[in-house]
């Protein structure tokens, strides 16, 4: 996973907080702490978010000149966002492909536990990147769900 997973990440954020003008705007904690936006202005535009989660020994490459790893900064990104994830009623699915394992099953969003998921995750990456693997893993996941699903 390199900066464009860690931009998926970002995006998949957007996607489930767009504002109702400005579908694509990113929204930032600062947004939110500054009461430039609220609850009110979001609207959802998934019910389900499905997070296939990178943590193969790739990801313990240096991320750029941060001092950390790619691994680091993928779920540093993830615990900041959920940090002022706004819930809407949308389904979170959080699954390690590397190897396979289900972090936060699928199931409706509650920050706390969600965080407590992230907290689970290994503290580095370890083994060879499969995502063919994970995709045929998350199939039966997908064939339960109803609604828009990023």
């Amino acid at each position: 996973m390199k900066a464009k997973s860690i931009s998926l990440i970002s995006f998949f954020a957007i996607m489930l907080m767009a504002k109702a003008s400005l579908a694509a705007e990113i929204i930032t904690f600062e947004d939110f702490k500054q009461e430039l936006v609220m609850k009110e202005h979001l609207v959802k535009v998934a019910d389900n978010a499905i997070f296939l989660f990178d943590a193969s020994n790739s990801m313990n490459k240096p991320y750029k000149n941060t001092g950390q790893s790619r691994y680091e900064v993928a779920v540093g990104e993830f615990k900041k966002r959920n940090a002022y994830m706004p819930d809407l009623g949308q389904n979170f699915g959080l699954y390690l492909y590397t190897p396979w394992k289900p972090i936060y099953p699928m199931q409706p969003y509650e920050r706390q536990k969600f965080a407590a998921a992230l907290d689970s995750l290994p503290p580095r990456g370890d083994g060879l990147t499969l995502l063919q693997d994970g995709l045929k893993k998350i199939e039966p996941v997908l064939k339960t769900l109803s609604g828009d699903t990023v």
